[in-house]
């Protein structure tokens, strides 16, 4: 095609053109600046075919959601019309098709599935494996340690305080003091002389205990007055309740033993569930506004419950083979199932981290929600999964992925997946070809380096002598520090730089990349999301549908 120059546009946030068109061997891109915008934009691009068309001996993919498949929409169909290959993004993670109780059901997918081959498109499988992917439940049930069931018990904490110091205090009230017994048979006992105030003392109840096991209390009580019913409170918190009114002492300045039962007392009555759920409890006890001297003595709290449970730490080697079991039970089920469907698959995506390119372990990088089966199996966990599967499918052709912290920087990450991926392969697990996600910032200042850190990677992805595949590929409208843009106040200027860029991602991918190595480019946002620019606006063409179908056919835009 004969790319002649195009005067004056302006492009704004619409743009129109009908997706499905013939192609022009020749076509005149120029056209009158009185035109709509619109007119003019579908007159630029109406003159290409789909883009499949121009992707030679490669996969040319796009990301579709399962539900987008069941859909039937536009980006359904406009996915099928412009490639020859669908990577479905949502259908065949870990967590989407085991339940927590480890049951394993894969065929949520397959209508789709089919009805994309049915139409002539192949499938790429996706990422069986990533640290973000698995049932948090399941790889939790297999890495447990062995449960013990606490046991029943009952316990008596009796106080009787002849080991603490003559005018210690206890509780909130300052006046309950440890006191010497005023008959002098009971030693020392807790001691409040004030009018209308409350003895209390603190209990923390123990282990695998709170309030509601509560069964009975007993203490011994002295009394300068007898006129007034002995009263019993519960503090928890801030919270204080009434628990019960025994009975007037039967005579004053003398020791008696009272007792409350709680299993009389609907606690769930006076406390809220939290509350209940306390271990840490204040008694209180007194008569009330009669002046009076009052002492307490052997407090008996008696509980029953049950021992909390524990963990007994189990035997790595039997995590490990736990372990191993989920992740090819999994495996099993998705290659079986799909084997005659999908023959590629990303065995194993991101695994190492982004500054120091280690494999991802709990010990050193992890994240929160993030599972390293490496913790139990080793590094090389990965060649062992690999060697099963093809057991299963020797024909089955499987990738590794990484995104992330390989472009630009000093290459740590993006040496350490080659070394990796290579030393997998040595030992025996026939990774076929290498992954990597692609998103490009553009920006006049660091265009340049931009080029540059893309050239990079493509240059040590090739010696590899693996497949290559580079996917989610999108460019997007960057500050000078690399930050995402909005695209809402995008200029024409900016629009075909953007274009430009595809078509320099695309051509250079094919001049780098030998055929033999060229598996294919795939794309994620296709449709213009407001930070991503896509290929497709309202899935009418933007100009950058242009740069990448002139970028498969190795042509520069000239604007």
């Amino acid at each position: 095609m004969k790319m002649n120059k195009i005067h004056n546009i302006l492009f704004s946030s619409v743009a129109a053109s009908l997706l499905l068109t013939g192609c022009a061997d020749n076509f005149d891109t120029s056209y009158d600046v009185n035109k709509p915008e619109s007119v003019a934009l579908d007159e630029l691009t109406r003159p290409y075919d789909v883009l499949k068309s121009y992707a030679a001996n490669m996969k040319l993919g796009a990301n579709l959601s399962l539900s987008d498949l069941n859909t039937v929409g536009t980006a359904y169909t406009t996915v099928l019309a412009n490639f020859n290959e669908v990577n479905l993004t949502d259908a065949f993670s870990h967590a989407s098709n085991v339940a927590d109780d480890g049951t394993i059901n894969v065929s949520s997918a397959e209508d789709a599935v089919q009805k994309v081959i049915d139409n002539g498109v192949s499938l790429y499988g996706g990422i069986l494996f990533s640290p973000t992917s698995y049932n948090k439940a399941v790889v939790a049930e297999a890495t447990k340690d062995t449960w013990v069931e606490g046991t029943a018990a009952e316990n008596h904490q009796v106080f009787d305080f002849e080991d603490e110091e003559i005018g210690k205090t206890f509780g909130t009230d300052k006046y309950s003091k440890v006191a010497d017994d005023p008959t002098g048979t009971k030693g020392k006992s807790l001691f409040n002389k004030q009018k209308a105030k409350f003895i209390e003392f603190p209990v923390t109840l123990p282990d695998g205990c709170n309030l509601s096991n509560l069964n009975t209390l007993t203490f011994d009580y002295y009394s300068s007055n007898v006129k007034k019913e002995v009263l019993v409170r519960v503090k928890v918190g801030d919270t204080t309740k009434e628990i019960k009114k025994l009975d007037t002492p039967t005579a004053a300045k003398t020791w008696e033993t009272l007792s409350v039962d709680f299993s009389k007392v609907d606690l769930t009555e006076l406390f809220t569930t939290d509350e209940l759920q306390s271990n840490d409890i204040t008694i209180v006890i007194c008569q009330g506004a009669n002046p009076q001297q009052v002492y307490v003595d052997n407090i008996d709290v008696y509980t029953s419950y049950n021992n909390p449970g524990y963990y007994v730490p189990r035997a790595d080697e039997e995590k490990a083979a736990d372990v191993k079991k989920t992740l090819y039970a999994y495996a099993d089920s998705v290659i079986n199932h799909y084997g005659t469907q999908i023959n590629t698959w990303t065995v194993a995506a991101n695994l190492l981290d982004d500054l120091f390119g280690d494999l991802k372990s709990s010990e050193g990088s992890a994240e929160d929600g993030e599972f390293y089966p490496n913790d139990y199996l080793g590094e090389n966990y990965v060649v062992d999964l690999c060697k099963h599967i093809h057991e299963k499918n020797p024909d089955v052709k499987l990738f590794y992925s990484e995104s992330g912290g390989l472009l630009g920087g000093d290459g740590t990450k993006l040496e350490a997946m080659v070394n990796i991926v290579k030393q997998w392969n040595e030992a025996g697990a026939k990774i076929e070809g290498i992954d990597v996600k692609v998103d490009l910032p553009y920006n006049t200042a660091s265009l340049a380096d931009t080029k540059a850190a893309y050239d990079d990677l493509l240059g040590k992805l090739k010696v590899t002598g693996l497949q290559i595949r580079l996917s989610d590929m999108n460019v997007f409208l960057a500050d000078a520090s690399g930050a995402s843009l909005n695209l809402s106040s995008v200029t024409a200027e900016e629009m075909k730089g953007m274009s430009d860029l595809y078509t320099y991602m695309v051509s250079k991918y094919q001049e780098v990349i030998p055929e033999a190595q060229r598996y294919g480019l795939a794309f994620s946002s296709l449709n213009e999301n407001g930070m991503y620019v896509g290929l497709w606006k309202n899935y009418n063409r933007r100009l950058t549908y242009i740069g990448v179908a002139n970028g498969l056919q190795n042509k520069q835009t000239e604007w």
